[in-house]
């Protein structure tokens, strides 16, 4: 029986360590457009896929690796197996949906836990220096380290515990079009899939032209208060207007009211 290889038995060094939690699905980091293409694809709203990847719990990686998994280095699932095929299929009728009622949610299918090989941006990794080009794997049973260079084609798949296969087509999806000038970097189906429908759905330009019209009116609205900074500077402010209007009334009921008190019956 083959071992099972985890995130935390590989690292940038030859020793290992006890490793730790980080989370790698942070919808914060996260490219809006990317979220946008994948609520979507997985019949969300983009609200509901940041609350879905926030969700997803954090895996154990040995100490430094963090920081690669979220720059130069992601987990992918492979094309050749049936859950991918799966998530392509749903991507596909949603991108075909016109309306949000049409839409299937993600949640509708069954899909295991899914293994993910390491892809890795040469161009990133270039920035970090020499030794960065190796990774070291741990065997799950011996112990035994060995050491694989890049593009890490030798690497085994790694299984990914209590990760929704969505949560991780989602990021390396992301990873990709944050380096899209790599060159060496293989395009999956799913980002095929995504590039040929993105921004033409109509679900898509609903949310452009409802952020078109947002920016418009921040823009206008910042444009009549320029303007009345400048055609009007002695002039009270709309809140100063409200402020002393109410003051004169104040004066006007006191006046009214002293008026009134100095009368005889």
């Amino acid at each position: 029986m083959a071992p099972t290889y985890l995130p935390k038995h590989i690292s940038l060094y030859p020793i290992f360590k006890d490793p730790i939690k980080v989370s790698l699905f942070n919808a914060e980091a996260i490219n809006v457009a990317t979220k946008r293409q994948h609520a979507v694809g997985m019949g969300l709203t983009e609200d509901g896929l940041t609350s879905f990847l926030n969700t997803i719990q954090p895996i154990e990686v040995q100490p430094g690796m963090e920081n690669s998994l979220r720059s130069s280095m992601t987990f992918s699932p492979r094309d050749d197996n049936k859950i991918m095929a799966a998530i392509i299929e749903l991507y596909t009728h949603n991108y075909d949906c016109n309306t949000r009622d049409e839409l299937k949610q993600y949640n509708q299918l069954f899909l295991e836990e899914i293994t993910g090989r390491l892809v890795a941006s040469l161009a990133a990794m270039s920035k970090a220096g020499p030794r960065r080009f190796s990774i070291y794997l741990a065997h799950p049973i011996t112990g035994a380290v060995s050491e694989h260079s890049a593009p890490f084609h030798t690497l085994p798949d790694f299984k990914m515990p209590f990760v929704h296969p969505c949560a991780m087509a989602v990021t390396a999806n992301d990873f990709r079009q944050r380096r899209f000038e790599d060159r060496e970097l293989s395009t999956s189906n799913l980002d095929l899939l995504i590039e040929s429908r993105h921004p033409g759905h109509p679900l898509v330009r609903h949310h452009l032209a409802i952020e078109s019209e947002v920016e418009s009116q921040i823009r206008r609205r910042k444009r009549r208060q320029s303007e009345g900074k400048e055609n009007g500077s002695s002039r009270p402010s709309k809140r100063r207007r409200a402020v002393l209007g109410q003051s004169s009334s104040v004066n006007g009921f006191l006046g009214s009211s002293s008026s009134n008190n100095g009368r005889q019956p």
